[in-house]
Parts: C-alpha cells; structure tokens; sequence
C-alpha cells in the first residue's frame, strides 16, 4: 500500500467525533446514541452549586453541550446522529464529519475515576493562596497549609486577630482568584 493510499484508509478507521447537543440535553443524546449502537463518551465532573440557600453536589458535562461518538465514516450510516432526539448536529468540515485529533478522547477516557467523572490533576499545592467554597467559612481567603490523603485539607484563616487553622474536605477549596 503506497503512503498515500495508507493515510486515506487510516482517514476511514474508527474515529471520535465531536456531537453537540441541544442545551441540556447531553445525557439524553448519550442515552439516544447508545441505544442506535454508537460507542459514545459524555466526560462529567463534580460540581458543586448553590442554589435557594442550599449547596448540592452535582455531576455536570466538562464541556457544556458537547460528546464524542466513535464511528468509522465509510461504513456507518452517521447521518442519524443529527435526527437523534437531543442532538443539535454533529460537528462538520467541508460536509463530513470532523474527527477528533487522535488520542485525545483516548486520553479523557483514561483520566475518568472510579466514580465515572473525570479526575483532573490537583492544581493545588502546600502555600497557594485558597477560597473556601462552602460550609461555616464560604469565600473566605486562606493560604493552604497541607493535603491529607483522605482528601482532608488544613488551611490557616487570617481573622480574628491572626491565623486560625481549619480543615476542611479537599472540594471545599478554589484557588483565589487574584
């Protein structure tokens, strides 16, 4: 097989692409394309909101209105995936669908946890300056002093005439925005 000849089969081997879905409606659209036999991957993370005085823990989509389908161009009928109930359109180029750069989703997929969200890499560390997100001291600055394996945090408050250690749960804490 010539170089040429092996770039355009690999064109055509299973690739990822990019769905955008109705606002909202990730979940469905996942739901909807699996039950078509699509192989798809709807990345989420924990979220932590207030709403009505309440604080509730979420899981969300990473990327707001956006999944990756898996399908090889040639042989599957894609153009479904636009009529499937939740599903603005596939994402496009010149007509055909735009594959996502190799090992990208491969790369996602393998950074989702035991609880099927995405685990990103702690950018916290011993001295950065802390917000608190939640509980007794929400939005107040501190500076975190250390990270338990148990996802416990102590970080030292400045209030009441000096530093005040607390600890507290690892998703409590933001970096502060400067």
């Amino acid at each position: 097989m010539s170089g040429m000849d092996q770039v355009t089969a690999q064109e055509f081997d299973d690739r990822w692409f990019v769905v955008r879905s109705l606002p909202h409606k990730e979940i469905p659209a996942r739901d909807r394309l699996d039950a078509q036999d699509f192989h798809t991957f709807l990345p989420m993370m924990d979220r932590t909101i207030r709403h009505a005085r309440r604080i509730l823990n979420v899981k969300r989509a990473v990327f707001p209105r956006y999944l990756f389908v898996r399908f090889n161009q040639r042989t599957t009928q894609w153009r479904s995936i636009n009529g499937t109930i939740g599903v603005e359109r596939l994402v496009m180029r010149n007509g055909r669908p735009s594959p996502v750069k190799r090992g990208v989703v491969e790369t996602l997929i393998e950074s989702v946890g035991d609880d099927s969200t995405l685990q990103f890499k702690d950018p916290l560390k011993a001295g950065d300056r802390v917000r608190l997100l939640y509980g007794p001291f929400a939005d107040q600055l501190g500076i975190l002093q250390s990270m338990r394996a148990d996802d416990r945090v102590r970080v030292l408050l400045s209030f009441l005439g000096g530093p005040i250690p607390v600890e507290v749960d690892r998703k409590s804490l933001a970096p502060a925005d400067d």
